[in-house]
């Protein structure tokens, strides 16, 4: 969420891929009969091409992706992935997959960002894994060949983080299966030529379904909520607001009173008219007497307008200046929350990117959308500061990585394998008939068995029918 802007409805923008059927069916083609004639030389420049146009053609919770990546820039990174793979003999392919991976996502962004923070933070072991996983998986009925998309898909988005957002994939097996059944149903109507169509469908089920960790169900709430949190208290503020003006009313201050008259209702300790003498007559002289002291006891009676002024301009020790001024933020006063805005964002902006940061960012952001809310402009220097704070935030949430289920999901498909081998078993066992032989025994008039080589070869026989 960009926070120093003003955002009174959130809403869940869609996510879609609009490319076009013939436009990826050139670009394969093209990509696949270039990169053969170079004998590979020309893969990145090929591989950048067809990254740039599924970058432009994917919307991702309302903003459009770009591909910033060039051939040149890949050609080194390429040729020493692939010696090294040779060398190996194919092992460090599994590397090399993950390098593709990384370096592809590093050159992800989103339109109108200034983040750049773009990475993938997946690594070999998980791939192996959820390899390994989505191959025993596929072998469960039915919907094996959906289960094993849906988990290699959940696996590779969970950790593509782009601009700071992490991907988040909420596709579900039906969905899948039943577009499984639809495309292959079509596909073997048309003789195979349906199948062209296929991955740009693909393609487009797979981008509907993927969101960043800032459009979850959860974050949307949260967000909803904070808005909710953000209306009340400016209400509040504004509460705040006519109860000092009231003050000031019934205790008959206006433009029409004397100095002196003023004068004398601050000496009776009319906290109101201190403060209103001390603005009108101490031309911003406020260290001098009698204006320190009416400022003073103004400030400490609770007067809100007098404790932001008294905690910005006074010489105080700076645990009772933060007390004083934090109180008078809560209360509406913009000087102290410009304050508190502006300590909590440079605290929280100097703190290490961990999550013992976020609830000084978060601070930040709260002071910054009060002020949003009393219709204050944020100046440039300020705007700057919250917008670091927000993009602070984001990384700190998207470098926490989901945690894993692949423990759960192994155990899951391991019974479904070991059901489904039972109920295949336990059927080939119906309907499998074995004649059954029984071998003469017993003994002839010189001893011997009568299981002779004949029937040992019977045996034999059998037993391997």
């Amino acid at each position: 969420m960009d926070s120093y802007n003003k955002q009174n409805i959130i809403v869940e923008e869609k996510s879609f891929f609009d490319g076009g059927y013939f436009a990826y069916i050139g670009y394969s083609i093209l990509v696949a009969f270039v990169s053969i004639i170079t004998l590979g030389i020309a893969f990145p420049w090929m591989l950048c091409l067809m990254q740039k146009w599924k970058a432009k053609h994917t919307v991702i919770c309302g903003k459009r992706m770009y591909f910033d990546g060039t051939g040149l820039q890949l050609i080194g990174r390429y040729i020493l992935w692939s010696f090294l793979s040779i060398i190996t003999f194919g092992i460090y392919g599994l590397w090399m997959i993950i390098a593709f991976k990384k370096w592809i996502a590093k050159h992800t962004h989103f339109e109108g960002e200034e983040d750049n923070n773009s990475y993938f933070d997946g690594g070999v072991g998980g791939l192996i894994g959820y390899t390994i996983l989505s191959a025993l998986v596929s072998f469960v009925p039915f919907v094996g060949l959906a289960w094993g998309s849906i988990i290699t898909l959940q696996w590779e988005l969970k950790h593509t983080v782009v601009d700071s957002r992490r991907l988040v994939f909420k596709g579900t097996i039906g969905s899948l299966f039943v577009k499984y059944l639809l495309w292959g149903f079509l596909t073997a109507i048309t003789f195979g030529i349906f199948g062209w169509f296929v991955p740009v469908k693909y393609m487009r089920w797979e981008t509907e379904n993927t969101i960043d960790n800032e459009h979850t169900t959860e974050a949307l709430i949260e967000k909803s909520e904070y808005r909710t949190n953000i209306h009340t208290d400016s209400a509040t503020f504004k509460t705040f607001s006519v109860e000092n003006e009231m003050e000031c009313v019934k205790s008959a201050i206006n433009d029409n009173i004397s100095q002196d008259d003023l004068f004398t209702l601050a000496n009776a300790g009319n906290r109101a008219a201190q403060y209103e003498y001390v603005v009108r007559y101490s031309e911003k002289n406020y260290g001098e007497e009698p204006f320190a002291s009416l400022l003073k006891a103004s400030a400490e009676s609770g007067y809100s307008p007098a404790m932001s002024l008294y905690g910005t301009t006074a010489n105080l020790d700076e645990a009772v200046k933060d007390a004083m001024l934090r109180k008078a933020a809560e209360k509406g006063q913009v000087a102290a929350i410009k304050y508190c805005m502006a300590k909590d964002a440079q605290l929280g902006i100097s703190m290490p990117e961990d999550k013992s940061a976020l609830p000084v960012l978060k601070s930040a952001v709260r002071y910054a959308d009060l002020l949003l809310e009393s219709d204050y402009i944020l100046e440039r220097f300020e705007a700057d500061f919250i917008k670091s704070c927000t993009l602070k935030i984001r990384k700190i949430i998207s470098a926490q990585k989901v945690k894993s289920k692949v423990g759960l999901i192994i155990a899951v498909a391991i019974i479904a394998s070991v059901i489904f081998t039972s109920i295949l078993l336990a059927i080939l066992a119906i309907f499998k008939t074995v004649p059954a032989i029984r071998v003469p025994s017993g003994m002839d008039t010189y001893g011997n068995n009568y299981a002779t080589e004949e029937f040992a070869h019977q045996d034999a026989t059998m037993a391997a029918f």
